[in-house]
């Protein structure tokens, strides 16, 4: 059983290479409405999950089919 923010994370893996980022919920914040954004870099968890590029291409194609195929 997963939930949905874990298969978002998994989904957004697979199209950040196989590197898994801790989730957000803001882009940005600021104190004030005078004050300018300050937006936060991503942060990395752990070490990319693909031990074999060639898989992660096949899979990152299987979806773009799915999507912009011509049966998708």
């Amino acid at each position: 059983v997963a939930t949905l923010l874990q298969l978002a994370s998994a989904t957004a893996a697979l199209g950040h290479g196989g590197q898994r980022y801790r989730p957000r919920l803001l882009l940005a914040r600021r104190g004030s409405f005078d004050e300018p954004a300050r937006t936060e870099s991503p942060v990395a968890m752990g070490a990319p999950l693909v031990a074999d590029p060639a898989h992660l291409a096949a899979v990152q194609r299987g979806l773009e089919a799915v999507m912009h195929g011509p049966t998708g």
